[in-house]
């Protein structure tokens, strides 16, 4: 089901009524499908049920809803989650799912806009439900999901594309063979590293631009550490035995493939930048020339980062 259904679930269990009832209700709600849809009309029966917190109903009500929707039992899903607040995160997300099943786009894509405005940040969760990947190829929807990982708190741009490329079944395009392919039609996705060497506020287009030099990753080994942990006889002799620690930092090469960034929104703080990452979609080249441009979902700053492994 994802890690967003279970925290929510764990954080919205309150105590309230009868220890023995909610237990039972817990319990009911974590079973097969059959048992929890079978179970809840009981429950709702019941005169303890609303004696609940909200929490504690909404849990067991999203589960409900949860399986109704394995069942491809859209309106039944949307039923239970009728009575919620439905700007809360996890009303939204069973709407978004709903929404889907019935071939509803636009109602998807504004229940998935109340669970992303209602802090919505677990791109797993995300790529969990199998009634969005219909959605995977637009841009609505690549933006969406780049909004979600820009929340989650990872630094790691060019594993969420990879995630998300396979997810979508779409492959990602390189920055080599799109500089290579002069002739390439524009529309598939890439996350292209760079440097900036120049940018631009375009106020009459409402966006920012970067004209930019790629670069590759570089590992250079910074450090090794050597620790003795035994020793042994070696002829007659005592010869230590180590463990070595090594510690790599990378760094960005230019690699003399230009391209330009465009990102439609005018954001002051982007043209500081020195390197970068951009995940967006490739939509041909720039006026008249060979450079290849990208319409971004988001640009990222690009930090060298350390690593270290042990070797023996």
């Amino acid at each position: 089901m994802g890690a967003f259904w279970t925290r929510v679930g764990i954080s919205l269990l309150l105590t309230s009524c009868a220890p023995q009832f909610r237990d039972q209700v817990h319990d009911a709600s974590t079973g097969p499908c059959e048992q929890v849809i079978s179970r809840h009309g009981a429950f709702k029966r019941d005169a303890r049920y609303a004696e609940l917190s909200p929490g504690e109903r909404n849990y067991h009500e999203g589960q409900v809803a949860l399986c109704y929707l394995d069942l491809r039992r859209p309106e039944q899903a949307i039923e239970v989650t009728r009575s919620w607040p439905t700007n809360i995160a996890l009303g939204a997300l069973l709407e978004a799912r709903a929404a889907a099943q019935l071939d509803r786009p636009d109602a998807c894509r504004a229940s998935l806009g109340r669970a992303l405005d209602n802090g919505f940040s677990d791109i797993d969760s995300l790529f969990a439900a199998p009634e969005f990947r219909s959605y995977s190829h637009e841009d609505w929807f690549l933006n969406l999901a780049s909004q979600v990982w820009s929340r989650s708190g990872s630094v790691d741009a060019e594993a969420f594309a990879f995630k998300l490329s396979r997810w979508s079944q779409q492959e990602l395009l390189t920055l080599r063979l799109v500089s290579a392919d002069t002739q390439r039609p524009s529309g598939e996705i890439a996350v292209w590293r760079g440097k900036i060497r120049k940018s631009e506020i375009d106020r009459a287009n409402g966006q920012t631009v970067l004209f930019a030099e790629g670069v590759d990753v570089k590992e250079n080994l910074t450090v090794i550490d050597k620790e003795v942990t035994a020793f042994k006889k070696v002829h007659g002799g005592i010869t230590p035995e180590y463990a070595e620690t090594r510690t790599y930092e990378s760094s960005f090469v230019p690699n003399g493939l230009l391209f330009i960034v465009k990102y439609g929104v005018i954001d002051e703080q982007l043209v500081s930048l020195e390197n970068f990452i951009a995940f967006g979609r490739y939509s041909g080249r720039y006026a008249d020339s060979d450079v290849p441009v990208l319409e971004a979902f988001f640009i990222a700053q690009q930090r060298p980062r350390e690593r270290t492994e042990s070797v023996r």
